[in-house]
């Protein structure tokens, strides 16, 4: 038997050696480098963690928001009403709902200042009245 060898079976052994030769598996001493982690493979990880704990508040800070509104009765009323809400910092999407007479709106809940009393003033000046907001959770997918 090998001395060298850590199996007790000599063909395990020869296998072994022979995935050795071909530099299949690392010596101890690389394998101790290797699960230390060499300065690329710390630098890439850490770049992965960075991504990905930067895109999850990005994530988690879009809301969505149910504004019920009087007035809105046609397309054309519909499409001003967007105008103005994307003209608000954060508003990400509008779709509405001319029968239920609500529009809903993805938005970055830090960016978009959305109040009652703003909300108010903006349909006020297009000829709507506005009847509250419901913030309903995350946006849809």
């Amino acid at each position: 038997m090998d001395s060298g060898s850590r199996h007790s079976d000599p063909g395990m052994a020869r296998r072994e050696r022979r995935c050795n030769a071909q530099g299949h598996h690392r010596s101890d001493r690389n394998q101790n480098e290797f699960l230390k982690g060499s300065g690329t493979m710390k630098k890439t990880l850490l770049l992965a963690v960075m991504l990905m704990a930067g895109a999850a508040p990005a994530l988690a800070a879009d809301k969505q928001y149910v504004l019920r509104i009087d007035g809105i009765t046609c397309p054309f009323c519909v499409a001003t009403s967007e105008k103005a809400l994307k003209k608000i910092d954060g508003v990400k999407s509008i779709s509405s709902n001319l029968k239920a007479g609500t529009i809903t709106i993805c938005a970055d809940d830090e960016k978009a200042k959305l109040t009652d009393e703003s909300l108010a003033a903006l349909f006020r000046e297009k000829g709507f009245t506005y009847r509250g907001m419901e913030i309903t959770g995350a946006c849809a997918a």
